[in-house]
């Protein structure tokens, strides 16, 4: 079995045997406990940090302080020599102080303080910690001082309280003209909702852009477009395919990627369309009637061009922003004049052009009787 050791380490007794634990070791005389007189008293000097990080350096009160700290501090004596002749006698007690004189009855004023004492030396000092903080007590109380009524802060907010207040006091309306930083929002017309927070050209391209109800997706691609329409070169316009008069210089059209948009959604959109009357024309043939197009109609012809485009384009890349470059290099092409549109938009307004004489039709004069 192999040796244990007792808590004292290796000085200790070495126990061998389950027959050595029952038996009772012999104590040395350096392991006895010593009696409850011969044990010192133990103080331990907690030092205090004067400083955050300086815990060498210790708190040192200053003179006037009524406590002595210091005898905590000092290092205790070494006990007494035993010795065979008994304790000396402690000492006879103090002499009680008279007891406090009993307080006069309401009635009567109170009686004048006693008068300070003569003698212009102060007082010794007290040799214990006890007695200091019976004269700290005892001592003349210092006079009461008021707290100073606190001011408000000179900010922002109490300025505008008390300028609420104000108004208030004065029978006002005290949110007047209060809670917003930038001038009043106009109010929605009649044919406006609260939710057209966007510029009617980004809202109808991008619901159109949208597919499967994904209009988070939608956004992030029309995010992404007018991104590349910033960044991209100024487009070389076609003066075989001007766009629409008034347009500001092509160096320009970065500068406002909105402007490039619409721009180049005004400039191709069919100003027509060809609608046609089953029958009309004898023989079962349909007729091919001319009608002009609202503004937003158009727009909407010509974004369904161009994404019937873009989706027979090839691939630019790999990634979820594909198609946002695709469409946004479509748009840059539409304003170049280089862009498929622009030959459909020219087939429907020769379309148009030819059925012009269709509206003389009988058919066509007598239904509008």
């Amino acid at each position: 079995m192999p040796p244990k050791l007792t808590p004292r380490g290796a000085g200790g007794t070495a126990v061998r045997s389950l027959a050595m634990r029952t038996r009772r070791l012999a104590t040395l005389p350096a392991l006895r406990p010593r009696a409850a007189a011969d044990r010192p008293i133990l103080r331990v000097a907690v030092p205090f940090v004067a400083r955050r990080g300086m815990a060498d350096k210790k708190w040192e009160p200053p003179p006037d302080y009524p406590i002595d700290y210091t005898s905590l501090f000092d290092t205790p004596p070494p006990p007494p020599p035993k010795s065979s002749s008994p304790p000396p006698p402690p000492p006879p007690p103090e002499p009680s102080s008279p007891p406090p004189p009993a307080p006069p009855p309401r009635s009567s004023p109170p009686p004048p303080p006693p008068p300070p004492p003569s003698s212009s030396s102060p007082p010794p000092p007290p040799s214990d910690s006890l007695s200091r903080l019976e004269a700290a007590a005892e001592a003349e109380p210092k006079p009461y001082e008021p707290r100073p009524i606190e001011i408000f802060a000179n900010n922002f907010l109490n300025a505008q309280a008390i300028e609420a207040l104000e108004k208030v006091a004065a029978g006002e309306d005290m949110h007047s003209g209060q809670g917003l930083l930038f001038e009043m929002p106009e109010r929605p017309r009649k044919d406006q909702q609260l939710q057209d927070r966007y510029h009617p050209v980004i809202d109808q391209v991008t619901k159109l852009l949208m597919r499967d109800g994904k209009l988070s997706k939608a956004q992030r691609h029309m995010s992404m477009i007018l991104n590349i329409l910033r960044t991209s070169p100024a487009p070389k316009v076609s003066p075989l395919r001007p766009l629409l008069p008034g347009s500001p210089p092509p160096e320009q059209l970065p500068l406002n990627p909105l402007l490039y948009l619409t721009l180049a959604i005004d400039s191709v959109a069919p100003l027509i369309r060809i609608r046609s009357l089953k029958g009309a024309a004898g023989g079962g043939q349909a007729l091919e009637l001319p009608e002009p197009l609202a503004a937003r109609a158009r727009r909407r012809t010509a974004i369904t061009w161009i994404l019937d485009v873009v989706e027979r384009k090839r691939s630019a890349g790999s990634g979820r922003l594909q198609f946002a470059t695709r469409f946004a290099h479509e748009v840059v092409a539409v304003v170049e004049g280089r862009s498929a549109v622009w030959e459909r938009r020219g087939l429907v307004h020769k379309l148009g052009t030819a059925a012009r004489a269709n509206l003389n039709h009988y058919a066509v004069v007598k239904r509008k009787k």
